[in-house]
């Protein structure tokens, strides 16, 4: 079973909290936008990679651009070499959510090809 943890209190994000996640094997979320420093690369559990991108610059509301989303592409094709990256998007409050998962499932798929 794959868990995956996305904290919000700034004390998750440093040396020893990624070894106490790790330990357990449970993976630090890489959320967007990032509350504190780190919290935009995913931590903890590295055996997979897990992104939930809440949209920018307006949370839950606001469209990724393509530069956005090519950066997202290649940290997801990079955590990809040592296990499952996952992307969640959460923009969803005006329909951007779909439309931008269609736009990387399609640079995804350029990129492994």
């Amino acid at each position: 079973m794959r868990v995956a943890c996305e904290p919000r209190h700034p004390s998750w994000f440093d040396d020893k909290a990624d070894a106490l996640l790790d330990d357990h094997g449970i993976a630090r979320v890489a959320a967007d936008p990032a509350r504190v420093a780190g919290a935009d690369q995913p931590g903890g559990a590295r055996h997979w990679s897990y992104w939930r991108w809440h949209g920018q610059p307006r949370m839950y509301y606001s469209a990724y651009q393509q530069p956005q989303l090519c950066s997202l592409v290649a940290a997801a094709v990079e955590a990809a070499q040592a296990g499952e990256a996952w992307i969640i998007l959460d923009n969803t409050a005006h329909g951007h959510a779909v439309p931008n998962a269609l736009q990387l499932q399609s640079m995804l798929e350029h990129a492994n090809a």
